[in-house]
C-alpha cells in the first residue's frame, strides 16, 4: 500500500490521524472517502478525498471482508435510500464514519417506499457520526432505516430525525436473527413530532448481550422507545447512563421487553407522560 502524505510531515498507509473526535481508527485497511457532491462511483475513484466515490453502498462493494476497511464519507454528503438495500452493509469489519459537526454531518434520507432501510447482513462493522432522516422523505410509515441481522453491529453518535407533524419511520433500528452484541452509544432520537412512531429500536427476534450507552432519546411511542415484539427477548441488556422521555400517555413505559429478557439498567433519567 502506497504511503499518504500529509500536511506538517505526517505520513501514514493511507489513512490520516485525526485528533478532533471524527472516530477514525488507525487501520491496516482500505481507506475510502464519499462524496455526493464531488463524487463518481467508478472504479479507481474513492482513494482520495478530492477523488471520491458518490455512494456510500458503491464504497461498501469497493472494500474487502475482514481487512479493516474505512469508508470516510465528507461533511454535506446526502444518500437517498428509496427500497431494502439501497444501503447494503454485507463486508464484514467495514467502518463508515461520518465526518463534519450538526447540519454538515452526512444525511440519509428515507424514500419512495415504506420498505426502504439500511440492511446491515455483516459481522463486526460500525458507523458513526450519520444523520438518519425519516421524516423528509415524505412517507408515513417507513418501517426501519436500519434492519440488523449482522453481529457486534456498533452505532455511535447516531442522529436520527424519526418524524414530524405528518411523515415517520415506525422504527429507527430493527434487530433481527443474528443481531447479537448490538451496541448503541450516544444514540440520539428525535420521535417529538405529532406524527408518532411505534419504537426507536426493535426487537424482532431473540437476541443476546445487547447494549445501550448514554441514549437520548425521546418521543410519542406507540409502543415503547425499546420494544420486543411477541416472544423475541434479550439475553443480557445492559444499558446506562442518558435520558429517555416517553410522551405517548396511554403506553406510559420505557422498555416494553418480554418477561424472560434478563440484563441491568443504570444511572438513566427516563420519563413518563401521564394521561391527562
Amino acid at each position: 500500500m502506497a504511503i499518504t502524505n500529509f500536511n506538517f510531515g505526517i505520513s501514514s498507509f493511507g489513512v490520516p490521524l485525526p485528533s478532533d473526535g471524527s472516530g477514525i481508527q488507525l487501520t491496516g485497511g482500505s481507506v475510502f472517502w464519499v462524496n455526493s457532491v464531488t463524487g463518481q462511483d467508478a472504479s479507481g475513484k474513492g482513494l482520495t478525498p478530492t477523488d471520491p466515490f458518490r455512494t456510500i453502498n458503491y464504497a461498501i462493494t469497493a472494500c474487502t471482508a475482514g481487512k479493516g476497511d474505512t469508508i470516510c464519507v465528507m461533511p454535506g454528503h446526502t444518500e437517498v435510500v428509496t427500497a431494502a438495500g439501497t444501503i447494503t452493509v454485507n463486508k464484514a469489519g467495514v467502518q463508515i464514519i461520518g465526518l463534519g459537526v450538526g447540519s454538515s454531518r452526512p444525511t440519509i434520507t428515507f424514500t419512495t417506499s415504506t420498505a426502504a432501510t439500511i440492511t446491515w447482513s455483516a459481522a463486526n462493522c460500525r458507523m458513526r457520526n450519520i444523520v438518519l432522516d425519516m421524516a423528509s422523505g415524505a412517507l408515513t410509515s417507513v418501517a426501519a432505516a436500519v434492519t440488523v441481522t449482522g453481529a457486534s453491529a456498533t452505532f455511535e453518535n447516531i442522529y436520527a430525525l424519526q418524524c414530524d407533524a405528518t411523515y415517520r419511520g415506525l422504527s429507527v433500528f430493527s434487530l433481527g436473527s443474528g443481531a447479537n452484541k448490538a451496541r448503541f452509544v450516544n444514540l440520539d432520537v428525535d420521535a417529538t413530532g405529532s406524527a408518532g412512531p411505534a419504537q426507536a429500536i426493535l426487537v424482532n427476534a431473540a437476541i443476546s448481550d445487547l447494549t445501550i450507552l448514554n441514549p437520548r432519546i425521546r418521543g410519542n411511542f406507540s409502543t415503547a422507545p425499546v420494544y420486543g415484539t411477541s416472544t423475541n427477548h434479550v439475553t443480557d441488556i445492559y444499558v446506562d447512563g442518558g435520558q429517555m422521555w416517553q410522551q405517548n400517555g396511554t403506553a406510559k413505559v420505557i422498555y416494553n421487553l418480554t418477561a424472560s429478557s434478563t440484563g441491568q439498567i443504570a444511572n438513566q433519567f427516563a420519563k413518563t407522560l401521564e394521561a391527562a
